[in-house]
């Protein structure tokens, strides 16, 4: 006969693996709030991701021409903002490129490890609205370094997210970052 909790037990949920490779019952006196986000029609095919992106954010390159906008990454995984020298070299055409003092090794485009040996610094333009509606642009400078076949563009790392304390929220619908 299965142990009913008493009032005032806490009822054990799903049994959970230990370090020993043993299980024991998950308790916890938190109170679990369930997802009530409907499952995407891929899940359990491995495919689950496929109907989703990385975080397109969408930057102004050329200030004198407002609308010509870029879309880039904005990426919490990345540590250092990096862009794709090509397409960096082409939308900031004005901006010199720098050599490093050092190399400075890449891990996770691709399959080999890059070493930047470049950076160009760079103004960002970020166009937007302020809470109350009015158009703004968040305008600022950091270093990108330069890589090699980076598809999305420019990854926006927490370099910069976390000095400009970028809150990136996407409960209100398509995704909204607050600068």
């Amino acid at each position: 006969m299965a142990h009913r909790p008493q009032h005032g037990e806490i009822e054990p949920l799903a049994p959970v693996a230990t370090s020993e490779g043993t299980t024991r019952p998950l308790v916890t006196t938190k109170p679990i709030i369930k997802s009530s986000v409907t499952s995407d029609p891929d899940i359990g095919t491995g495919f689950g991701f496929k109907s989703w992106t990385y975080l397109k954010a969408w930057i102004t390159t050329n200030p004198e021409k407002m609308d010509s906008e870029a879309d880039i990454c904005v990426d919490i995984g990345c540590s250092k903002t990096l862009g794709d020298a090509k397409w960096m070299k082409k939308k900031y055409p004005n901006v010199p490129v720098r050599p490093r003092a050092m190399g400075l090794p890449v891990k996770g485009i691709g399959k080999i490890i890059q070493v930047s040996t470049e950076y160009m610094v760079v103004p960002f333009y970020f166009q937007g609205k302020t809470d109350d509606g009015k158009e703004v642009v968040a305008h600022f400078t950091r270093e990108v370094g330069l890589v090699d076949g980076l598809d999305a563009h420019m990854l926006v790392g927490m370099d910069v997210i976390g000095a400009e304390k970028f809150d990136i929220m996407m409960s209100t619908g398509p995704p909204h970052i607050r600068i």
